[in-house]
């Protein structure tokens, strides 16, 4: 698994900002040179806010990943989209910092 720390959303949304395609196009040209590689992206949110909508905000965050990826050249079909919301944190939630680094997305390759 890959966390790929250069992926920002603004908070509370879903929309991939520009700085964000640098790293994603660096996907999507491992991707176009392991053409059988099929990856899953997770989405994942801090605990601001409640649980069925950070649910919904990881969810989208996911989907924008895969749809930047599929704009990009890259089959649907080779990538999977999980969302855990504020389920998994790998920081604490007290903490600015924390919630920053709990606001991510995750690479899984799985072939």
């Amino acid at each position: 698994t890959i966390q790929l720390k250069n992926i920002f959303f603004d908070t509370g949304k879903a929309e991939l900002l520009d700085i964000s395609k640098t790293e994603l196009l660096r996907i999507v040209a491992f991707m176009n040179k392991q053409k059988n590689l099929k990856i899953e992206v997770h989405g994942h949110t801090d605990n601001i806010g409640n649980t069925d909508s950070n649910d919904e905000l990881s969810k989208l965050r996911a989907l924008a990943v895969k749809a930047f990826i599929t704009q990009h050249g890259i089959s649907k079909e080779r990538i999977f989209t999980r969302y855990f919301g504020e389920s998994q944190p790998i920081d604490d939630n007290n903490s600015e910092k924390g919630r920053k680094a709990n606001r991510r997305v995750e690479i899984l390759f799985v072939q």
